[in-house]
């Protein structure tokens, strides 16, 4: 595949990045009663969300490698897949929520958004292509019927 940072890597570059907002820039803080348990709320919620993912994908017998979508065995549609095409990166994406949430700071909905872009136009575009290609008219017709993301 043909992508420049793998999806933890960009996770964890934008978790890095909103410390790094948090704790050095000013503009856009922000706090509120609960803050801290509404963000350890969708940390864990995103948490869970990729577990599912991932134990659904084992039970399955097929790969969750996002590095390597052409080894998959088995399209997986059931369960959350049948909410979300991509329920991991949403896994992903309400964690780093969660984290902007913590950290305090209106600028790291940037990042979020950052994130979510290069998921959706880098990531999931050549894992859909892959998926195409291997399952062909099975996966134009989950496509069809299950969002991208939610």
């Amino acid at each position: 595949m043909n992508r420049w940072i793998l999806p933890p890597v960009a996770f964890a570059i934008a978790a890095v990045g909103m410390w790094v907002v948090g704790r050095a820039v000013d503009l856009g803080r922000y706090d509120f009663r609960y803050q801290g348990a509404l963000a350890i709320g969708l940390v864990v919620l995103g948490l869970l969300v990729i577990v599912v993912s991932l134990r659904i994908f084992a039970s399955a017998g097929t790969t969750a490698n996002p590095a390597q979508p052409r080894n998959a065995s088995e399209l997986v549609t059931s369960g959350v897949y049948s909410l979300s095409r991509n329920p991991m990166y949403v896994g992903d994406a309400v964690m780093l929520a969660g984290i902007a949430v913590w950290v305090g700071s209106v600028l790291n909905l940037v990042l979020l958004a950052a994130f979510i872009a290069y998921i959706d136009r880098v990531q999931i575009a050549a894992e859909e292509q892959a998926l195409a290609a291997i399952f062909g008219d099975r996966y134009a017709a989950y496509c069809r019927r299950v969002r991208r993301w939610l």
